[in-house]
């Protein structure tokens, strides 16, 4: 991911894929809160990138929600 980051910069399509696969990773771990960091930087570059109507865009927020879904449940049980 350093290379890509390097090479095409946070806001490149290839590396937005790379936020959201990361942040996959560290959910399925059961690792929410790093889980959480790199679906936020996936949705800050899709935004800036992809613009706010892009389904990869609402695919962000929706794997931010399900992220904030398990912290909740953590915390309430």
């Amino acid at each position: 991911m350093a290379i890509e980051e390097k090479i095409y910069g946070e806001e490149y399509f290839k590396t937005t894929v790379l936020y959201n696969n990361m942040g996959l990773a560290y959910h399925a771990s059961g690792i929410y809160e790093e889980a959480l960091k790199y679906h936020r930087k996936a949705l800050v570059a899709r935004k800036k990138f992809l613009g706010e109507k892009h389904s990869a865009t609402a695919n962000s927020y929706n794997n931010i929600g399900e992220i904030y879904l398990k912290l909740k449940n953590i915390v309430t049980h």
